[in-house]
């Protein structure tokens, strides 16, 4: 009986990770390149500003744990030559036009491609947020774009 669970846990943990894979290499990631030209007209699109730019260390943002698990079954044989912004976290301080609410827009790359972009906003911006991400949504709908609402302390 516990053999035949542990085969099942097994089985289990190694289809999770095969999907996980799978999705991954489904999806090409934006290149910060890509990023950087196409990001001032979404932004501009959904009635914000762009009001400083700032590169934060790669810690404040985790890569999704999809990355992380193909990293780890992929490793590089060498390491690839990488220009722009390697593995690091993007900060964009953006401000909307009609209300003036402003919000972070964070993006993680990860071997110069997107990793994921997280649009941090007080709960009096939520409004905003939705709209920014749906405009972002539209001009890049492969890459992951999650809301985190800033909680006061």
């Amino acid at each position: 009986m516990k053999k035949a669970t542990l085969i099942t846990a097994v089985a289990l943990a190694a289809l999770v990770v095969l999907l996980l894979l799978v999705r991954t290499a489904i999806t090409t990631p934006t290149t910060w390149q890509a990023l950087e030209e196409r990001l001032p007209g979404a932004v501009q699109a959904a009635g914000f500003r762009t009001l400083a730019v700032q590169s934060e260390s790669s810690d404040l943002v985790c890569l999704p744990l999809s990355l992380r698990v193909r990293q780890w079954f992929r490793p590089e044989s060498r390491p690839p030559l990488i220009t722009g912004f390697p593995d690091s976290v993007q900060d964009y301080t953006m401000e909307s036009v009609r209300s003036s609410a402003r919000l972070h827009c964070l993006v993680r790359y990860s071997s110069g491609n997107v990793a994921l972009i997280v649009l941090s906003f007080s709960s009096s911006a939520r409004q905003d947020a939705i709209a920014l991400q749906e405009a972002l949504r539209r001009v890049f709908p492969k890459d992951t774009i999650v809301l985190n609402e800033a909680t006061d302390a």
